[in-house]
């Protein structure tokens, strides 16, 4: 599926023009965006992160591939943030794994290395199960994962260069409340 980080606009691949590599420009004449590959099932939570500001580099829900046990089943689910967009970890939901990247080769560093850094980084959260479960096991916590996220892009505030000093003083205390009681949806 194909979906416009602007304007929210799904498309099929055959109206786009090539933007660059996986992205295409948006046909909408007053929009122009960038259109971008995206998993159906979180496309609605990464248009609302880039809408408020969480740009988004990179994303994935996570894979349910086959019927049978296998390692073909598995959730890696993540979202790549643009270059200096940084989430204060109080404000990601306690299932998510933080990893902090520099530069394009994707060197993971340590937090305070990627707070120093003056070139290009990368947060990405991540939720990854890679216990050999079944299609629909798999699906469901995929689905629920999807949940979770929706549930977390609805609370987090606008983004701001300094969302980081903000936290830290105390504020966004309901929010960051909010985004502590998130779990996972057991789905029947």
């Amino acid at each position: 599926m194909y979906m416009c980080l602007d304007c929210g606009t799904y498309y099929n691949k055959q109206y786009l023009t090539r933007y660059e590599m996986d992205s295409y420009n948006c046909p909408a004449i007053k929009c122009c965006g960038k259109v971008v590959n995206i998993d159906e099932i979180i496309a609605p939570s990464i248009y609302l992160l880039n809408h408020k500001g969480y740009m988004t580099k990179f994303c994935c829900s996570g894979h349910s591939s086959s019927a049978k046990k296998t390692s073909d089943n598995f959730i890696n689910f993540y979202i790549m943030f643009d270059d200096n967009i940084i989430i204060p970890e109080e404000l990601i939901p306690n299932i998510y794994e933080c990893e902090y990247s520099i530069d394009d080769n994707n060197e993971d560093v340590s937090k305070e290395e990627f707070i120093k850094y003056n070139g290009y980084k990368y947060m990405t959260i991540r939720y990854s199960n890679i216990d050999d479960i079944d299609f629909e096991s798999t699906h469901i916590e995929i689905i629920s994962n999807a949940l979770l996220l929706e549930q977390w892009c609805e609370l987090l505030p606008e983004y701001n260069d300094k969302l980081n000093e903000y936290v830290s003083v105390g504020e966004y205390k309901d929010i960051r409340n909010k985004i502590s009681e998130l779990k996972l949806t057991k789905l029947v």
